[in-house]
Order: structure tokens, then C-alpha cells, then sequence
């Protein structure tokens, strides 16, 4: 469902303002155990949502990564320890590690990283 569906559904009575809060909440993000994930950040912003590592275990780290992957977004993360990027890189060999200034950044189907901060 669009978002314009759903806003004409809310309009029309045919759905709750809960319903439609939930509905457009999937279109714009999306809540994992460890994160609420700003999947509308690139579009709006410009740059993508960027994942602050330090503070989450190993685990928590790969599921943030795993859901922004899964939805179609690059993957930046900061403050990344070796341990937290080692369980990365396991898991997504692609990843690019760079120990200072402890960063991680993974770019699928993106042939430039111009515009990325």
C-alpha cells in the first residue's frame, strides 16, 4: 500500500488513525529489536541513515545492517569496534572496514559514493 492509499483510506474512514500510522510508519521505517531505522532518510535527506555502533554488541550491530540491507539502503556505520566489525565482515564479506576513524561502509547495486558524507 502507498502512502497515498493509505492517507485516502484514513480520509474515507476505511482505516483508523492507528492503522494509518502503522501503515505509513512501514513505508518510512522500520523498528528492530536494537533500532528505529529511518528508511526515508536518503530520499529526504540526502544521505543515508547511518548506524552509531559504539555501545551495541556484535549482535545488535548485524541486525541494524541486516534490516537497512534488506530494505535496499547503503550501510554506514561509526564508532565500530574490531570486534563489531569483525562479526560484519564474516557475515557480509563486501563490507569495507576502515580501523580509523573506526568506520564501516557497505554500498550495494551504487557504483559512486558521491553525495555521502
Amino acid at each position: 500500500m502507498e502512502w497515498k492509499q493509505i492517507l485516502e483510506g484514513l480520509a474515507e474512514g476505511r482505516i483508523s488513525e492507528e492503522e494509518a500510522a502503522r501503515l505509513l510508519w512501514t513505508l518510512l521505517g522500520q523498528r528492530t529489536r536494537s533500532a528505529d531505522l529511518d528508511l526515508d532518510r536518503l530520499r529526504r535527506r540526502g544521505v543515508p541513515e547511518v548506524v552509531f555502533c559504539q555501545g551495541k554488541s556484535p549482535a545488535q550491530v548485524e541486525e541494524i545492517v541486516e534490516a537497512l540491507l534488506a530494505s535496499g539502503q547503503p550501510v554506514l556505520a561509526t564508532r565500530i569496534s574490531e570486534e563489531q566489525a569483525a562479526g560484519l565482515l564474516k557475515r557480509f564479506p563486501e563490507l569495507e572496514y576502515i580501523p580509523r576513524p573506526a568506520s564501516s561502509a557497505l554500498r550495494r547495486g551504487r557504483t559512486s559514493a558521491a553525495g555521502y558524507a
